[in-house]
């Protein structure tokens, strides 16, 4: 069970990287938001994508928590 529980943990610390890079990119005064305003394009729609961004890293915390949390109380 060790080797599926280390899987199961690479796999979502995996996708919250792969979130981080996204909110890295889509960064508020980022250089993306730059060039949207140099082609007079409306960056609101960064910040809904932001807030979106944010919601799924949080989802995926709380989700890994709670596939692999019972197995912190079966140690005790």
């Amino acid at each position: 069970m060790k080797a599926e529980k280390k899987y199961v943990d690479r796999k979502f610390l995996e996708a919250m990287e792969k979130i981080d890079k996204l909110e890295r990119v889509f960064r508020k005064g980022g250089f993306l938001e730059k060039a949207v305003m140099d082609i007079n394009g409306d960056i609101a729609w960064l910040n809904d994508l932001r807030e979106s961004l944010s919601n799924v890293y949080d989802e995926l915390e709380e989700t890994h928590y709670g596939v692999t949390g019972h197995l912190e109380f079966e140690k005790r």
